[in-house]
């Protein structure tokens, strides 16, 4: 008897363990739906043509997306992600004893000088590992699309001589593609070998990063997948791969797919060792590349807290593509989302989503002010045409005469529209922190947007003044 209830027992406990595990598998599916509409919500809200979406935890893909499976895998170049590639170059180097952090540039780059030279003595290696050398943000955006390292060094030594730093090396934090160019170069001069090459071999082959390539080469171009930017109203627009030398893909430009990064961000949970066992940097090195110096940035790599969990993160943003990688070493968790059009927002909003799913949270529903600039240049440059017309017509109307009005009334109004025609650009400056021109190539429907409103605006608001001029005149005589 004792026997039967055991058994029933048995028979119970294990009807109710197949129930909880199919639940969770029900549950998980449920969540994987979930994220699969929240990310095709996404795409068609910001108009992607192309996103490859994949999460890790240890060593396996929990979850996976791709807009078009035909395109699963492909490569896109990944912008800044491309910095911590450089970092860990550089920390490399530093562990065999060839590159020593906090010694100055000069010591490796002899030709290396600002505009002034007392402060040229003053910024370190870790100082450009840190975004901490002084270097602002808008002396970030050079690039001479020419391989030849005497040519380049030239041009590159006469845009160093215009810099003024911003603050002391050291005293604060401004983030400049500048600082990971000039340890590209630092990596060439100790190794005698292109940045490109070094990379390669010492990096992308022990990790395993089989199909990631960086340099402007055949290889990136032919692999990588078709690039878009936004034209305006937010509609996208098929475009070439935006040409740059091989010395830009210390900061940038450097071409990998989900699978490679997966492996990559797999070797920064596993601290340095590479999935074939292999230590490609110590504790020490490693705990460089995710400590902060100033703010949240540490060595290509942003480190925060979220729930009391540390992540680390950066974000990827070129002329056409977009993308974010990131990894919670507690949870042993990596994220990474790729883009082929200019739009780092999207990117954010995917990471973001998988962060809420992963917590069993509401996603995040939030203000979009990236379309929000998309599409209120464009309609404020259809606006200001059309008062351009109806200024013109009313100017003719009056015989088109040219003179001055001395009332205060016409002077004011002059004054606020062409004012007001400055505006936007002032606002687009401050929104990136550098000059409108330094952005043209990453976000042309927006700086062209507003570039057509201050010149057609500001003759607008002329014409309305001569128009004025004229009416005035039309009735006196």
């Amino acid at each position: 008897m004792k026997k039967i209830h055991l058994y029933r027992a048995l028979a119970l406990v294990s009807l109710l363990i197949v129930a909880i595990s199919s639940g969770r598998g029900q549950e998980e599916k449920i969540v994987t739906q979930k994220l699969d509409s929240r990310i095709h919500e996404l795409i068609q809200k910001y108009n992607i043509p192309d996103a490859d979406v994949r999460v890790i935890k240890n060593d396996s893909v929990i979850y996976r997306y791709s807009k078009n499976s035909v395109n699963a895998n492909k490569n896109y170049l990944i912008g800044s992600c491309s910095k911590s590639f450089t970092s860990l170059s550089v920390m490399i180097l530093s562990e065999k004893g060839r590159i020593d952090i906090d010694k100055p540039v000069l010591a490796y780059l002899p030709w290396f000088e600002l505009k002034d030279i007392h402060e040229t003595e003053l910024v370190t290696v870790r100082h450009l590992l840190n975004h901490t050398s002084g270097i602002g943000s808008q002396h970030g955006f050079f690039d001479y699309p020419e391989n030849d390292l005497s040519l380049y060094k030239s041009k590159l030594t006469e845009h160093l001589r215009s810099v003024v730093l911003i603050n002391k090396p050291g005293e604060g934090f401004c983030y400049s593609n500048l600082n990971y160019l000039l340890l590209g170069l630092i990596v060439e001069e100790v190794t005698n070998q292109k940045y490109t090459q070094f990379l390669s071999e010492n990096v992308f082959a022990k990790i395993g990063m089989n199909k990631s390539f960086a340099g402007f080469n055949e290889d990136l171009q032919r692999n990588t997948i078709q690039s878009y930017q936004y034209m305006i109203f937010n509609i996208p627009h098929k475009t070439k791969i935006y040409p740059h030398s091989d010395y830009a893909a210390a900061y940038g430009y450097l071409s990998s797919n989900v699978t490679d990064l997966c492996n990559y961000l797999t070797f920064m949970l596993n601290r340095g060792v590479t999935p074939g066992g292999d230590t490609l940097i110590g504790e020490n090195s490693y705990n460089n590349l995710i400590t902060p110096a100033k703010g949240n940035y540490a060595m290509g790599w942003m480190r925060f807290n979220n729930n009391k969990k540390d992540i680390i993160i950066h974000t990827g943003l070129d002329e056409n593509y977009s993308a974010i990688m990131a990894a919670s070493p507690e949870d042993r968790i990596g994220i990474v989302v790729l883009s082929n059009i200019n739009s780092l927002q999207f990117c954010s909003l995917v990471y973001e989503s998988v962060m809420d799913n992963l917590e069993n949270k509401p996603f995040t529903q939030q203000f979009s002010f990236e379309i929000f600039l998309r599409w209120l240049p464009g309609s404020l440059a259809v606006l200001t045409l059309i008062l351009l017309f109806f200024n013109l017509y009313r100017w003719n109307k009056y015989s088109m005469k040219i003179g001055i009005i001395l009332k205060p009334l016409p002077i004011i109004r002059l004054i606020i529209g062409i004012g007001l025609s400055f505006t936007g650009v002032l606002l687009v400056q401050k929104y990136y922190s550098i000059s409108i021109l330094s952005v043209i190539n990453y976000q042309p429907d927006i700086v062209m947007s507003f570039i057509f409103i201050l010149l057609i605006g500001s003759i607008s608001s002329i014409v309305r003044y001569l128009g004025t001029y004229s009416k005035i005149n039309s009735t006196t005589f």
